[in-house]
């Protein structure tokens, strides 16, 4: 058994073991998950309808089949590089080290795990090389998977956060939640701008409105602040013009910048253990 195989292995054990114990921690608490039902039970005010949270559901299914696919598959490519293997180790155990902290009393300490874990998933998204040929499709599951999971999760960990400053912070007065919330939706749109120009990836925008939107929804027909509902119409529409204005038709590669290209992917998958 190579080093390969056993990074494989050692992936799809993280994965499929961090899904499993979210969803048992969850159904323990009466919850789909236990960070949501917490942050609930804490009526912090910068949470959206619901509903949004069913894209748990979605983040668990996309992971699981890359895990599964990734094992199965006798792809040779930089999708498989060993810094790769590493940080997808690191975030899903930092991931579970969130859940756990979830289940505590010390909700305060639990940023720590969620910035580690989103720092790795960053690192991921930016090693992933393009692919051509067969591997192509496993390359865009792939990028679309951890695209999703990365939106996903950078959302919570700004809902996380906002949940920490409330129980340090309570209570407050209604202009501090409004700054917050202005602070918040900035946060949110300055990210998709640098995911947008940055990485060249629209997918977490486009979480990151699945959230906006439902931010949009509790405010207006929950709580029903009009204001709040404005602001976070709003920032919603700025998020809709980054991936527009980021989605221009790019120029057609020259003939040695495709050869430059393949070049670079050939180096690519030998960058192994």
């Amino acid at each position: 058994m190579n080093k390969i195989t056993i990074g494989r292995i050692a992936v799809f054990i993280v994965i499929v073991g961090s899904v499993i114990f979210s969803c048992l921690a969850g159904f323990e608490y009466d919850s789909f998950s236990i960070i949501i039902k917490k942050i609930f039970e804490s009526k912090v005010n910068l949470l959206p309808a619901r509903y949004c949270f069913g894209i748990f559901a979605l983040v668990y299914v996309l992971l699981t089949v890359y895990a599964l696919w990734q094992l199965l598959t006798d792809y040779q490519s930089s999708c498989f590089a060993s810094r790769i293997v590493i940080a997808l180790i690191f975030s899903f155990l930092n991931f579970d080290l969130w859940t756990l902290v979830w289940m505590t009393d010390y909700q305060q300490f639990s940023l720590i795990p969620a910035f580690v874990m989103l720092a790795n998933l960053l690192w991921v998204m930016s090693l992933f090389k393009e692919q051509s040929g067969d591997e192509k499709l496993f390359y865009k599951f792939s990028r679309f998977t951890f695209s999703v999971f990365t939106g996903f999760s950078a959302a919570m960990v700004i809902i996380n956060l906002n949940v920490v400053i409330y129980l340090l912070t309570e209570p407050v007065g209604k202009i501090f939640l409004t700054l917050q919330l202005l602070a918040t939706l900035g946060l949110i749109n300055v990210s998709s701008f640098w995911a947008a120009y940055s990485y060249k990836n629209t997918i977490i925008p486009w979480v990151f409105n699945w959230f906006l939107f439902g931010l949009a929804v509790r405010f207006m027909f929950v709580t029903e602040s009009f204001i709040e509902t404005n602001f976070t119409l709003f920032s919603l529409l700025v998020n809709f013009l980054i991936i527009i204005l980021s989605r221009k038709k790019k120029r057609p590669q020259t003939l040695l910048e495709q050869q430059i290209h393949d070049h670079t992917a050939t180096i690519d998958r030998d960058n192994f253990f």
